[in-house]
């Protein structure tokens, strides 16, 4: 198998693929688009999205997309009791429990306030007996669902996602727009206000396989929700993470797990993900409940856990497969993304084989870690660095070069012995002002 952040070949797909430099290098347009889509978004999203931040040092390395972190929990995911045998599929027809680790994100770049991005969540079970589609991880015993805070995508394909991001790339976003008013407008859709992480729906977007003949989509609806500390503070750019943090330090959050399923190929197609399935013609059913504990979000550890987690649609089962051209760029993407990621940060390319325990030991919290990192110094121009000594009356002229001849002993003390203050010139004249404190 190629390495994570090898191009696909021009043979194989009919496609030039841009080589792979740091910095990188933007594809020029039409960036595979018009020949191979797929290859065409690994290259705008992998190649040249996730590399310009590495290149520019980023630490840790993110993922290209949905790279906001609001918070990682733990839980459980509980298949629904009595479910119908036609309910019973994969994942639903093994065990009545499974851990999870749900990471909550938003699709903002650094800088960007939460405010109207769009909302993100994975969720990674644990136990799920057979084997996924997602290699080298077929062995594994996870299972992923992605979903995000609105029920569409705005672009129907590949092709056409490919399309809009060259162009956006290439600064054209806006002709790009006026010539697609429905990607205009479904994006102008996406920007709404979330009050909170906790209480905002969720859709896959995408379709994926029910077993052999059937198709559905997923989504997740907030059953209870532990109430907020204060109402959400939007001028806080990061408020979707303290409201989070803060609520599930007061208590538990339910959803409900959906299926939706197609019930007319015509209008409800599996590769235009602009079109929205009908929850009137087709309800969605109930099919699990996804439960998150109370607990201290900044535990020790548990952000960089789940930072490190890689979700993938197609870590599934067959009979959970995603269906459409998206899906099939998410699979190559989110793998080749996820590969970089891990191997600038030094972390293990596997699927964890257990899940990290939510405690230390069984009623024993993870240890608080003591907090030595020094992240910034800095000393403020207006005050610098000065002796400040207690005579009441003498003070001496600081140097102004960086190894300053040694003064004879006794210099820097008065008559009585206090130490004499350190005064500051300015230009060629001394000031007799003494110096201040020191800042750093």
């Amino acid at each position: 198998m190629s390495s994570p952040n090898e191009s696909s070949s021009p043979a194989s797909h009919g496609c030039t693929a841009t080589p792979i430099t740091l910095p990188p290098r933007l594809p020029p347009s039409p960036c595979c688009c018009d020949s191979d889509p797929i290859t065409g978004l690994k290259q705008l999203f992998v190649d040249y999205f996730q590399g310009k931040g590495m290149a520019a040092g980023r630490d840790p390395a993110t993922r290209p997309v949905f790279l906001r972190l609001h918070g990682v929990a733990h839980g459980r995911f509980t298949v629904a009791p009595n479910l119908p045998d036609v309910h019973k599929v994969g994942v639903f027809a093994q065990a009545r429990e499974y851990s999870a680790w749900v990471r909550f994100s938003a699709d903002v770049q650094p800088g960007v306030p939460d405010l109207k991005g769009t909302t993100g969540i994975g969720i990674k079970l644990f136990g799920v007996a057979g084997p996924k589609l997602l290699e080298p991880d077929q062995d594994a015993s996870t299972h992923d669902f992605i979903l995000q805070n609105h029920d569409v995508f705005f672009a129907d394909t590949a092709k056409d996602m490919c399309e809009f991001t060259c162009q956006s790339l290439h600064d054209k976003r806006d002709e790009y727009l006026n010539e697609h008013p429905v990607t205009a407008q479904i994006l102008k859709e996406m920007e709404k206000r979330v009050e909170s992480a906790l209480t905002t729906p969720y859709w896959s977007v995408l379709p994926s396989r029910f077993g052999d003949a059937r198709f559905v989509k997923y989504k997740l609806e907030p059953l209870e929700t532990p109430p907020a500390d204060a109402p959400p503070n939007f001028d806080d750019p990061f408020y979707l993470r303290a409201d989070l943090h803060a609520r599930l330090r007061r208590g538990a959050a339910r959803f409900r797990f959906m299926v939706q399923f197609q019930t007319d190929e015509r209008e409800m197609p599996l590769d235009a993900a602009t079109v929205r399935w009908s929850e009137q013609a087709s309800p969605p059913v109930e099919v699990g409940i996804l439960e998150l504990p109370l607990q201290d979000l900044d535990a020790r550890g548990q952000s960089a856990y789940g930072e490190n987690l890689a979700y993938n649609t197609w870590h599934a089962l067959a009979a959970h497969m995603p269906v459409g051209s998206l899906a099939d760029a998410r699979k190559d993407a989110y793998r080749a993304s996820a590969g970089n990621r891990r191997n600038v940060n030094g972390v293990p390319l596997a699927e964890p084989a257990e899940p990290r325990p939510p405690q230390y030991a069984p009623g024993v919290d993870y240890p608080a870690a003591v907090d030595t990192r020094i992240v910034r110094a800095a000393i403020h121009p207006a005050i610098g660095i000065a002796r400040v000594g207690n005579s009441a009356t003498e003070y001496y002229v600081g140097p102004q070069v960086l190894d300053p001849s040694p003064m004879p002993p006794g210099f820097y003390r008065d008559a009585t012995g206090a130490l004499k203050r350190e005064a500051r010139s300015s230009g060629s004249t001394a000031t007799t002002r003494p110096a201040t404190s020191c800042a750093s």
